[in-house]
């Protein structure tokens, strides 16, 4: 029998009654968040973002909808050609009066390998950009499958800002990233054909980075290098603007800051942009304070930021890590209460025997099977550790799974509608396992907590 599937074994005897446990604990949010399921809805997504248009008394929202190819149905048209076709209705009404307006768009996903149609880590993104005047709206969104006729409904409410209103102003700062572990296209323009206006557009789009909330408050999470993009605008453009960066730790501490005038007659739109490398700070929440200062006026925003070292999935640090925690996911409940009543060196003496005895290799000397053990273990407390708790990382949900488990084949990002939950789903896809785990972003405890397990 090979290692991984002696390791496999054991961990799928220990885990079943947990995941049973894991599965009752959430079954109240399992029936508050029936999208959460592990269907297709996961995988079909939107978000809204607001600039001033070029009328100041004018809002320009930016829809950027992304979907993966397992939500359509491709029909093979030769060997190597597989298409699928949709239709995504936009329909935007006025709480006041109830006006609306509609868009229909059709489109078209070609992939050329049967695998692919399936794939869950091929990311489409679409966007849309058009202006309203300010007012409060609700958008009611349909994806249609135009094979199955199977339909998927979104709708969310949101505001076009008057950006005019007020002497200084700027847009919600936002983040742009390209996360690394899944395939992106390009953005595509929903209507019309790339031109030099959408292709600027996309370069911005592609890169968005969407915030989650919790309660009334949004929070980014950061675990790879992005980019601040923030737009500020002026109605009279004689004058200087002061403009003021910093960011808080959450003991109060500045760990960094910028300031900077500017001034250029007759603009009355400014651009910002800077780097920030979540490696290049501890680990843990933040704030980023942009304060904007005209004379005697003045606005200020803040963001809430979490961040995080970039984890490699696909490899882990071998050096030992101490084994006694972990141990308790693939020990029987009694014996492991009774090792934790041991003495110290008869532990040690019980843990050697307990590896002994599942050493698939005896005659080798060395026991491969502790060492993949020992070695995920080290990787979860490297990885998987909660900031806020102050607890190692084979005592997370993450890290329990990656200790049982391994490494996933497949990890995706997708965002709840309204961007309220971030999660995170490890898909797992051999001959001796085919689950999923879904784990939802807790900002308050610094860590992904186990949502589902199927």
């Amino acid at each position: 029998m090979k290692i991984k599937n002696i390791l496999l074994l054991l961990s799928t005897l220990a885990f079943i009654p947990t995941i049973l446990w894991a599965q009752r604990q959430h079954m109240d949010v399992d029936q508050q968040f029936e999208q959460f399921s592990l269907n297709r809805n996961l995988f079909f997504n939107f978000n809204l973002y607001n600039f001033r248009a070029d009328s100041p008394d004018s809002s320009q929202i930016c829809f950027v909808a992304t979907l993966v190819n397992d939500l359509l149905q491709f029909v093979k048209q030769s060997d190597s050609l597989y298409i699928a076709q949709f239709e995504l209705s936009i329909m935007i009404k006025t709480e006041k009066d109830s006006s609306f307006e509609m868009h229909t768009f059709h489109k078209q996903i070609r992939v050329k390998q049967f695998q692919d149609t399936n794939a869950r880590s091929v990311v489409h993104t679409y966007f849309y950009i058009f202006n309203l005047p300010p007012a409060k709206y609700t958008m009611n969104l349909e994806l249609t499958d135009l094979d199955t006729k199977k339909s998927l409904k979104r709708q969310q409410k949101f505001e076009a800002r008057n950006f005019g209103d007020e002497p200084i102003n700027f847009c919600e700062p936002v983040f742009r990233t390209i996360p690394t572990e899944l395939t992106y296209f390009p953005p595509e323009p929903l209507q019309g054909s790339y031109d030099e206006r959408t292709a600027k557009d996309s370069k911005l789009i592609a890169n968005l980075l969407a915030p989650f909330k919790i309660g009334n408050l949004l929070y980014y999470r950061i675990s790879t290098p992005v980019t601040f993009y923030q737009e500020i605008y002026q109605n009279d453009s004689k004058d200087s603007l002061q403009l003021s960066y910093r960011l808080i730790d959450n003991q109060n501490r500045g760990q960094w800051q910028q300031h900077e005038t500017l001034f250029s007659p007759g603009q009355n739109r400014f651009i910002k942009e800077f780097p920030l490398d979540p490696n290049a700070y501890p680990p843990g929440l933040y704030v980023l304070q942009v304060l904007i200062k005209k004379d005697t006026l003045q606005k200020i925003t803040q963001l809430r930021l979490f961040l995080n070292h970039t984890a490699n999935f696909m490899s882990g640090d071998s050096t030992l890590a101490d084994e006694i925690l972990p141990l308790k996911y693939i020990m029987p409940e009694d014996k492991y209460a009774k090792l934790n009543s041991l003495s110290i060196s008869l532990r040690d003496s019980a843990i050697a025997q307990f590896w002994r005895e599942r050493n698939p290799t005896p005659e080798a000397g060395d026991n491969p099977l502790h060492t993949e053990f020992l070695r995920r273990a080290s990787f979860a407390n490297q990885n998987f550790f909660s900031l806020i708790e102050n607890r190692q990382g084979c005592e997370t949900d993450q890290g329990k799974i990656y200790i049982l488990y391994g490494p996933p084949a497949e990890i995706t990002h997708p965002i709840s509608p309204n961007a309220e939950y971030e999660h995170e789903v490890w898909i797992y896809h051999t001959p001796d396992l085919n689950r999923r785990f879904i784990f939802v972003f807790k900002p308050e405890k610094g860590e992904y907590q186990l949502m589902r397990g199927e």
